[in-house]
C-alpha cells in the first residue's frame, strides 16, 4: 500500500474482466488497422467458423498473421493465434501500467472491456502481446 497525499492511500486490487465474443470481434477488427503497419495479412486456419476471420477467432478458430518483415533475421514470417492467445494479450494489456489508456468500466453488476474504446493502437497492442509477449513493432 503506497501514499499518494497525506489523507490517501492507494491500494491495488485484482478484479474479474468479462470479455464477450462480441469484444473479441470488435478488437480483432480493430486489429485489423493497428496491426497494418507491420502484417501483410491476417488470414483464417482450418475449416471457417463464421463470416470473417475476427468471428473465425472469437469463434475458437485460429488465424495466421502474416509479418512484412521477420522480426529477426531468418526469422518466422508468420505466427498463429487463437482465442486463448488473444485473451492473454488483453490481459497482459490491461496489466500494463504504460498502456495508453483504460478501457474497463464497471456497469454495476460486473466490470467489462469498453471496446468504444479500443482503437487501432490498443487492439494492436493486444495482439503483439498475444503473438510475441511483449510489443515488438512500436
Amino acid at each position: 500500500m503506497g501514499t499518494r497525499k497525506d489523507d490517501e492511500y492507494l491500494i491495488t486490487i485484482q478484479q474479474d474482466v468479462v470479455i464477450t465474443v462480441e469484444d473479441l470481434m470488435d478488437i480483432m477488427d480493430a486489429a485489423g488497422y493497428g496491426i497494418n503497419g507491420w502484417a501483410d495479412a491476417i488470414l483464417h486456419v482450418g475449416e471457417w467458423l463464421g463470416d470473417d476471420t475476427c468471428e473465425h477467432l472469437a469463434n475458437g478458430g485460429k488465424v495466421k498473421i502474416c509479418l512484412r518483415e521477420p522480426i529477426e533475421k531468418g526469422g518466422k514470417r508468420s505466427y498463429e493465434m487463437d482465442k486463448e492467445m488473444l485473451l492473454k494479450g488483453i490481459k497482459m494489456y490491461l496489466d500494463d501500467d504504460d498502456k495508453p489508456y483504460e478501457i474497463l468500466y464497471n456497469n454495476g453488476v460486473r466490470t467489462e472491456i469498453d471496446t468504444g474504446d479500443v482503437d487501432a493502437v490498443v487492439a494492436d497492442m493486444m495482439v503483439q502481446y498475444a503473438l510475441f509477449g511483449e510489443i515488438v513493432f512500436a
